[in-house]
C-alpha cells in the first residue's frame, strides 16, 4: 500500500516538485545566509579584544543581536518575519517568504561559525602578515579567510568518500553474490539455514562490537598493505562487514520480486541458469539492489561508534587509505564531546551530511526509475 502511494506521488511529479523546491530553498538560503553572516562574523572577530580592531561597544552590540536571533524559536521567528516578507516580496506565503525566514534564522549561525573559524587561525600568521606591511583588509581577505577555511571539514569529506569507496567495493560484490546464491542456487539444507541465521544475527549486533572486532581481527590484514595504526582502510573493511547483512537482505528481496515467468521464459529459449540470472534476473532487480546500496551508504555516512576504534578521531587535512582520519559523523561526535562544544560547526557538518544524502536519494530514484522503464 505504501509503495503504491509512493509510486502514485512520483508519477504525478509531486515528489520531484518537493525535491526541487527543497534544493531551491536550501541553495538560496545558504547563499544569502553567507552573504550576511560572513561580514558579521569578520566584524565580530575584528572587534574582539584579540582582533585587528578591538572595539568593545561594537562587539557587544553586534554579539547581542546575533545571539538574540539565534535564541528565537523557529515558529516564533516565522510569524515575526511575516511583515518583512510581505514588505520585501509582496506576499507572506510561498517559497520566497520561507526563504526570508530561513535566511534570518541561518545568518547568525553562519556569523558565529565564521568567528570561531577565524579565531582558530594562529596569531603568528597574522603577525607575519602585519610585519610584511599588509593592510587590515588584505590580512582578512588574503590571509585570514583562506586560512580559516574549514579544512577539517574538507578532510572529513575526503575521509568519508574513501570510506564509502572501500566499504562498497568490498560489500557490494560479496553481498550481491551471496544473495544470488541464497535465492537462486541454494537448496534447503542445514548449512543454508545456519547461513541465513548468521546473516540475520549480524544485523542485530551493535556497531561498537564490530569496531572492536575490526581492531583485533582485521588490523593484521591492513598491516599487509603497510598500515601501522588504525586507518581509513581498516574502517572501510569493518564497515563492509557491517553492511553485508543489509545488502544481502535487500538484494534477496529484490530478486524475490522478479516474476518467475521471466526465468521460465529465458530457460525455455535455451538459456542456462547462469545466463538467466545475469541477463534477466539481476537487471530486473537493479532498482531493489540500488535501494540496498542507498541504505548502505546512509549507514556508512552516519556511523560513528565502530569508526572511532578503527579510524580514530584524528583530524587529517590530507587523508590517505593507510592514514588515520575522521568521517563527518565522527567529526560531529568529536566536536560535541569536547569541553567546549562547537554547535555552529556541528550544525554545518550536519547540513553537509543531509545535502549529501538528499542528492544520493534523488540520484538512486532517477536511476531506479530508468531501469524500471527499461526492463518492465
Amino acid at each position: 500500500m505504501a509503495t503504491e502511494y509512493f509510486v502514485k506521488l512520483w508519477d504525478n511529479n509531486i515528489i520531484q516538485l518537493g525535491i526541487w523546491q527543497t534544493i531551491y530553498m536550501t541553495a538560496l538560503t545558504t547563499i544569502f545566509a553567507y552573504l550576511i553572516g560572513l561580514p558579521l562574523g569578520v566584524i565580530l572577530w575584528a572587534t574582539d579584544k584579540d582582533g585587528l580592531r578591538p572595539n568593545k561597544g561594537v562587539n557587544t552590540v553586534l554579539g547581542f543581536i546575533v545571539n538574540f536571533f539565534r535564541s528565537i524559536p523557529a515558529v516564533i521567528l516565522m510569524v515575526a518575519m511575516i511583515p518583512a516578507a510581505k514588505l520585501l516580496l509582496g506576499t507572506s506565503t510561498g517559497n520566497g517568504a520561507v526563504i526570508v525566514t530561513l535566511i534570518i534564522a541561518a545568518a547568525p549561525y553562519v556569523a558565529r561559525m565564521v568567528e570561531s573559524s577565524l579565531k582558530e587561525v594562529p596569531a603568528g600568521v597574522i603577525e607575519a602578515a602585519q610585519a610584511m606591511g599588509c593592510t587590515n583588509f588584505q590580512i582578512i581577505w588574503h590571509v585570514l579567510l583562506p586560512e580559516a577555511k574549514p579544512s577539517l571539514i574538507s578532510g572529513s569529506i575526503i575521509s568519508t568518500v574513501y570510506l564509502l569507496l572501500v566499504s562498497m567495493v568490498i560489500a557490494l560484490p560479496i553481498g550481491i553474490a551471496s544473495a544470488v546464491y541464497l535465492n537462486e542456487y541454494a537448496k534447503k539444507s542445514k548449512f543454508n539455514m545456519l547461513l541465513r541465521s548468521g546473516i540475520e544475527t549480524l544485523t542485530g549486533v551493535p556497531s561498537i562490537v564490530f569496531g572492536l572486532m575490526g581492531v583485533t581481527v582485521l588490523f593484521p590484514v591492513t598491516q599487509v598493505f603497510g598500515a601501522t595504526t588504525t586507518s581509513i582502510l581498516l574502517g572501510g573493511l569493518t564497515m563492509a562487514i557491517i553492511l553485508l547483512p543489509t545488502i544481502i537482505r535487500s538484494t534477496e528481496e529484490a530478486l524475490l520480486v522478479v516474476p518467475q515467468h521471466l526465468r521460465d521464459a529465458s530457460l525455455s529459449v535455451g538459456a542456462n541458469q547462469s545466463q538467466t540470472i545475469f541477463k534477466i534476473v539481476l537487471p530486473c532487480a537493479v532498482p531493489g539492489i540500488l535501494t540496498g546500496v542507498l541504505l548502505g551508504i546512509g549507514r556508512v555516512i552516519g556511523e560513528s561508534a565502530a569508526l572511532i576504534y578503527t579510524m580514530g578521531t584524528f583530524i587529517n587535512d590530507s587523508p590517505t587509505l593507510l592514514s588515520q582520519g575522521t568521517s563527518l559523523a565522527v567529526q560531529i561526535w568529536s566536536i560535541m564531546s569536547g569541553e567546549q562544544p562547537n554547535y555552529e560547526l556541528a550544525c554545518a557538518i550536519s547540513i553537509i551530511i543531509l545535502v549529501f544524502v538528499l542528492i544520493l536519494n534523488f540520484a538512486v530514484k532517477v536511476i531506479s526509475k530508468r531501469f524500471s522503464k527499461a526492463w518492465y
